[in-house]
């Protein structure tokens, strides 16, 4: 997704919250800052549905927790850049760490267990590994970067830079490792139904 940083005064996550944010943007506070991107295009959210729908299945299946798709937000608990607010395209969290009472909030005091992200052709580089090193450095265990333009997921761990993770392509399989154990997604199954 295309994205713009709004030069502003330093925002804490109250201020944040407090502020309208326009329904045709996905808005997040990067360390102080508001990050707007604008609305998803058709292929985004194609795939962000493709994902969803593996994963959600998978997941309820085994009951290993809860998928969300966009527009949950996290409040990341990143010590060095405390009013962080992000909102992955897919996230995943580990049955029994979602209370009742946090559905109530206006986001989760938490790190997902799994975030992903389905990069757009206008996404910049920069503020896109700025949002990846937000979940990593917030104690999220794994990361997929979904590119659909080159039909390719970055798989990110703790200690493995943005840019420098493993990158699986058609004829290959992401894996859940021990955050969705039994998970074997196709690569080519992420991008099923899309022209080449």
């Amino acid at each position: 997704m295309a994205t713009s940083v709004r030069a502003r005064p330093y925002v804490t996550r109250d201020e944040f919250f407090a502020m309208d944010h326009a329904d045709d943007v996905r808005v997040e506070l990067a360390n102080g800052v508001v990050v707007v991107s604008p609305s998803a295009r058709p292929l985004h959210g194609w795939v962000v549905r493709s994902v969803f729908g593996a994963l959600d299945t998978h997941a309820r299946h085994l009951g290993l927790g809860d998928v969300l798709v966009g527009g949950v937000s996290y409040e990341l608990p990143v010590p060095s850049r405390p009013d962080t607010v992000r909102i992955p395209d897919v996230s995943f969290v580990r049955a029994g760490r979602i209370a009742p009472s946090d559905l109530e909030r206006r986001a989760f005091a938490m790190a997902p267990d799994l975030a992903v992200e389905v990069v757009s052709p206008s996404e910049r580089r920069a503020l896109l590994h700025a949002k990846l090193r937000d979940y990593l450095d917030a104690g999220t265990p794994l990361v997929w970067v979904v590119h659909p333009r080159q039909r390719t997921v970055e798989v990110l761990a703790p200690g493995v830079a943005p840019g420098r993770g493993r990158v699986l392509r058609d004829g290959e399989t992401v894996d859940g490792g021990v955050v969705l154990p039994g998970l074997a997604l196709p690569v080519a199954a992420v991008f099923a139904g899309l022209a080449r």
